[in-house]
């Protein structure tokens, strides 16, 4: 439900869009037509290969929009390493070629590109790709996050079950305790008869013993991964 609301919301969360082209009228030209998302969207602009980089290794990038052929580096090996690297893996990346190869285009997709961008680029098409990307991003994050849960979940069940056993172990013990203390109850009724305060006393060791009891099978009962058996009962 929450991460339904979120998809439905225009992305507005300063989410970071990393340009990279070796063409700088390119450049300008993707800043022209972004004008009206300088507010929503925190875009940085480079010419090279080597600049992305670096701007990576700052990161977060949220999607990164690469030119395929960037002399003397070209975009799908920027790809390459943005999906190969763990830090960085999670960008959504999108293509940007004039080129009318469809196997580079497919290869990028192989890659791990998210969406291909002809040039000449129109405006609206460029912003509704970037925005499907964020979404994508969006959602990405909430599964992993979501995904990150379950395993931590997962590993406290483990660890309950491991608990379990050993509170078997130990209550296994404490029994054994308790029934040497019923037994020393037992033999003081039969070797005093006529001591007096021996029904305080005996009263004293049978009512801990009984709370002894109680609580390790409270214990036992806790240990377990089991559902209780739930019936119906009138109050009145």
């Amino acid at each position: 439900h929450g991460l339904s609301a979120v998809l439905r919301q225009e992305v507005t969360m300063g989410h970071k869009i990393l340009f990279v082209d070796d063409e700088p009228n390119i450049l300008d030209s993707l800043k022209r037509m972004l004008r009206e998302k300088q507010d929503v969207w925190d875009m940085t602009f480079v010419s090279s290969v080597q600049e992305a980089e670096a701007c990576l290794e700052k990161g977060p990038i949220d999607v990164a929009v690469l030119d395929i052929l960037m002399p003397p580096g070209d975009g799908l090996s920027l790809l390459k390493k943005i999906k190969a690297d763990p830090r960085t893996r999670d960008v959504e990346v999108i293509m940007l070629t004039g080129l009318n190869a469809h196997k580079m285009k497919w290869h990028a997709l192989d890659c791990g590109a998210t969406d291909l961008l002809n040039k000449p680029i129109l405006t609206q098409d460029l912003i509704s790709r970037i925005g499907s990307a964020l979404k994508a991003k969006i959602a990405g994050d909430e599964l992993r996050e979501s995904q990150t849960r379950l395993k931590e979940q997962l590993r406290r069940a483990q660890k309950m079950e491991i608990i379990g056993v050993i509170a078997a172990g130990a209550i296994h013990d404490l029994k054994n305790i308790i029934g040497g203390i019923q037994g020393l109850a037992q033999v003081l009724e039969i070797k005093l008869p006529d001591f007096k305060e021996r029904s305080d006393i005996l009263d004293l060791l049978n009512g801990n013993t009984r709370n002894a009891i109680k609580i390790t099978g409270n214990i036992l009962s806790f240990s377990r991964s089991h559902e209780e058996k739930r019936e119906h009962h009138d109050l009145d």
